[in-house]
């Protein structure tokens, strides 16, 4: 069987059954993760620390390809920069060829719930009227101008397009709505919350993708770019069983999600000790596509290293289910590893990224509680929604049940006990410092005013009887958001700011969109969105450097 041969029995396609099955393995993503699945649990610390010396930006040796083949456009990475991508260049007549380290495409994006889109038919028709130039200049001041103007105007310029190019394809959408106090500009998928809404879209996205006639290879991960005379001339890639595939073309656009599973390039990148983060999301991204492009000469953007942090979870449980947010993002006390308060402890609800700023500043970090408050969330429900997945104000129905194993599981981060100092013993801290916390936070309490953090007073709940429960927690991430350095349209540049030709990056493994925190206040869904937009135009770019007229409205 020759190379072309092999290319045709090994295309596939993403389906609808294909993705469902694929929540199976999802854990979680920001604002918006699927409930419920074993993947989606947040782990005890990784082995090692800072004391680990890793070769961060390795690619392995691989040997000399077993087999050949060709296209003009090679797409590496299947999750939503990689479909967009590749259905793009279908449109446009790009011979295109997919490559995904899965066995289904999907990757992460399944976690999202909604988009960012400024200017959209269903902000005209809710009446909704943001101006572009103003959105951006509030995003570039969030960002403290790291993040690159240029690449913003082109972005937002094709939110909205993108969105009925994607309703064109099948994609349904629900409705348009904020995102805690952002503007109204979350357009949320239609779908099963339950279910994760974005499972229903990659169903829809995906037969876009079997419509169009996307050829893939499944299974084949990209690994490295082939350079000739300073030029994109190939991809190496590696199939399941080890063997080796080259791929002859012209372009490659780089889409595999980021770095969010290498403890070497959390490091390196963002500097957080990976003993003391939780990564939320499908596993395998572990910065493949980066060290692909470093490789090629491609520069790191300013502000590489950022992380989409949402604040606590408690090991062993899983984002988006009652018994995560009531042990770890409800706002009662949270405490640092010197029994003091370190945030309002409704920060996840006013900007989730800021919770994580603030749990990356502690060496250790609690959530404490009593049985009460426990009781409360289960009769009559928690204050902090969760996506689509908790409901603030609803019962926590399953809380009672759920939170009975949790207590009798053995979680060496969970502790319980009869009063504020042995619970400071269990938890290995000053017992005088805690207790000191816990009576001026009961204090405030009585009074109605938070004067330390100014927490609105409804949020403001005693802590005053036994069984007292602390939850130690990690920070929790849904993505890394920092990668390569590109123009407006997606052109991966080096150090010195020179195009590399033919080389091309999106979604998570494109730089330049984010300071040194992940925006939720004024572009929500701004990582679901990118995906999909930069997808699209580093697909028609690829298509202008191979000569092709690219409509740039549609």
């Amino acid at each position: 069987m020759n190379g072309t041969e092999q290319r045709i029995s090994r295309r596939g396609f993403i389906s609808g059954a294909a993705a469902a099955a694929s929540i199976a393995a999802f854990a979680g993503m920001a604002g918006c993760a699927p409930k419920s699945t074993e993947a989606n649990k947040a782990q005890a610390p990784m082995e090692g620390g800072a004391e680990v010396v890793s070769d961060a930006w390795k690619i392995e040796d691989l040997g000399e390809p077993k087999e050949t083949l060709t296209c003009d456009l090679c797409v590496v990475g299947g999750g939503g920069t990689g479909l967009a991508a590749a259905i793009e260049a279908k449109q446009l007549g790009i011979d295109v060829l997919l490559l995904e380290k899965k066995s289904q495409t999907g990757g992460s994006f399944i976690g999202s719930e909604g988009l960012f889109a400024v200017g959209s038919h269903w902000q005209e028709e809710a009446g909704i009227d943001y101006s572009q130039d103003e959105l951006i200049e509030n995003c570039l001041d969030y960002h403290h101008w790291i993040a690159n103007p240029a690449l913003y105007k082109n972005f937002f310029k094709h939110t909205a397009g993108t969105v009925t190019w994607l309703e064109d394809l099948g994609v349904e959408f629900d409705h348009v709505q904020s995102l805690g106090d952002s503007p109204n500009a979350w357009h949320v998928y239609k779908g099963i919350g339950s279910e994760g809404t974005g499972v229903t879209f990659m169903k829809s996205f995906g037969a876009a993708a079997e419509a169009a006639g996307v050829p893939m290879e499944l299974s084949c991960s990209g690994k490295k770019i082939v350079m000739e005379d300073g030029k994109v001339s190939g991809v190496l890639a590696v199939r399941d069983n080890g063997d080796v595939v080259k791929i002859d073309c012209k372009t490659v656009i780089v889409g595999t999600g980021g770095w969010a599973n290498s403890a070497e390039l959390i490091r390196e990148l963002n500097g957080s000790d990976p003993a003391r983060v939780t990564a939320s999301g499908l596993d395998g991204r572990d910065g493949d596509g980066l060290k692909m492009v470093k490789d090629a000469g491609g520069a790191l953007a300013l502000g590489a290293g950022t992380m989409a942090t949402y604040g606590p979870i408690l090991p062993q449980t899983t984002y988006g289910t009652n018994l995560q947010a009531a042990t770890s993002l409800e706002p009662h006390l949270w405490v640092n590893q010197d029994g003091e308060r370190f945030v309002r402890e409704d920060m996840f609800l006013k900007n989730f990224a800021y919770a994580g700023n603030a749990v990356h500043n502690q060496k250790r970090a609690f959530t404490v509680c009593n049985e009460a408050i426990i009781k409360q969330y289960t009769e009559v429900g928690g204050d902090v929604g969760v996506g689509v997945y908790v409901v603030a104000g609803q019962p926590m129905s399953d809380l009672a049940d759920e939170f009975s194993k949790l207590l009798s599981s053995g979680n060496k981060y969970v502790y319980q006990a009869d009063s504020i100092e042995e619970l400071a013993k269990a938890m290995g801290i000053d017992a005088a410092s805690l207790k000191k916390t816990v009576d001026e936070y009961n204090g405030m309490c009585a009074a109605g005013s938070d004067t330390e953090f100014f927490k609105p007073s409804e949020y403001m709940r005693p802590i005053e009887a036994g069984p007292y429960y602390a939850f130690e927690v990690f920070n929790g991430y849904f993505c890394t958001v920092g990668g390569a350095s590109v123009t407006p349209n997606t052109e991966v540049m080096d150090v010195e700011r020179n195009v590399i030709p033919g080389l091309f990056a999106g979604g998570c493994d494109a730089g330049g969109l984010y300071g040194d925190t992940y925006d939720v206040a004024f572009c929500p869904g701004s990582c679901a969105s990118w995906a999909i937009n930069s997808g699209r135009l580093a697909a028609k770019q690829a298509a202008r450097f191979m000569g092709v007229t690219v409509d740039d409205d549609k």
